[in-house]
């Protein structure tokens, strides 16, 4: 699936959305909370400014049962 993710200028996801989906509406929805939740970016920056962005993000699942 793919994310895009709105990074304000502190490097905080403050918008995510679904840009290309995993096929399953409660992963995609596990992903997006758990990015605006717990991920930090590295700011866009601009002269020397960090910037609010848009990023997209790859995020790949890994689901196995031991």
């Amino acid at each position: 699936m793919t994310l895009k993710v709105l990074v304000d200028p502190s490097g905080k996801p403050v918008e995510v959305l679904i840009a290309r989906s995993s096929g399953s509406r409660p992963l995609d929805d596990a992903a997006r909370a758990h990015v605006l939740a717990a991920w930090r970016f590295r700011p866009a920056m601009r002269d020397g400014r960090a910037i609010e962005a848009w990023a997209m993000v790859p995020v790949r699942f890994d689901l196995h049962r031991d």
